[in-house]
């Protein structure tokens, strides 16, 4: 699969409930295996989440557990050093992370949020009168085929596939539903000149598999978004038809 190499500082945690918008939690820092962990703190002590015979083995659920095991060491930095993402092997997203305490965070977000900004608004300028969706669902070899459809209002706006990622102009602002599963929609406010990130994942028991979306902090999706492969450009070189449309309302 080919990714997109960008030198990645910053990541705030994402660990709402399984189905629900972003709601930040300024207590806590994440840093993944491409982060540097912050200069002049000391490591608390390491964690390590495995499968544990879990059945809610998401990446939400993955990342909540490592918070509870750091919070017993007394930090609120967890610096991820390996990530393992659903296999052969098992369902679970499990991980390996240094634990480190800083007393004020924001002092490290406001160091490198300048880089993620510059991204962000080079997606969308300010002069625009829409928003953008960018919907991702991350490579995984755990149900690769498996699809995700994302309807809005009824209407089905994209499907997401394994390792791809597509956005969606969103032309009227207004509350809408969004959702994977119909039974449980999510109220959605569009909001002109604002980007929404919506991470796609494919969870299963023994017996049957569940799509699931949730809507991802935008200092964290932005890079997962474009570590995935755009969906046009790899219809493309596949030589294979496909009708996605980029503006909705």
């Amino acid at each position: 699969m080919k990714t997109t190499s960008i030198a990645i500082f910053f990541c705030v945690l994402f660990a709402a409930p399984a189905f629900s918008q972003y709601v930040p939690d300024s207590s806590w820092l994440v840093l993944r295996e491409e982060m540097r962990p912050p200069e002049g703190l000391t490591p608390l002590g390491s964690i390590k989440i495995g499968d544990r015979w879990r059945s809610d083995c998401n990446y939400e659920k993955s990342i909540a557990i490592a918070k509870e095991e750091a919070a017993q060491l007394g930090g609120n930095i967890i610096k991820i050093t390996k990530m393992q993402h659903p296999d052969i092997w098992s369902t679970c997203y499990r991980l390996s992370a240094d634990i480190y305490y800083a007393e004020d965070l924001s002092v490290y977000r406001r160091l490198i949020q300048v880089e993620a900004d510059s991204i962000l608004k080079a997606m969308l300028p300010d002069t625009v009168s829409y928003a953008l969706l960018c919907m991702y669902r991350e490579y995984t070899t755990n149900l690769p085929a498996t699809k995700v459809h994302i309807f809005i209002d009824g209407k089905r706006i994209y499907s997401a596939l394994n390792g791809l990622r597509h956005t969606v102009r969103l032309s009227k602002p207004g509350k809408v539903k969004i959702w994977t599963d119909i039974r449980r929609k999510l109220d959605f406010n569009i909001e002109a000149g604002k980007i929404y990130f919506v991470r796609c994942h494919v969870d299963h028991n023994f017996l049957a598999e569940i799509p699931r979306i949730e809507f991802a902090d935008p200092y964290t999706a932005v890079w997962e978004f474009l570590e995935q492969e755009d969906h046009t450009e790899f219809f493309k070189k596949e030589k294979k038809d496909f009708s996605v449309d980029d503006i909705y309302r």
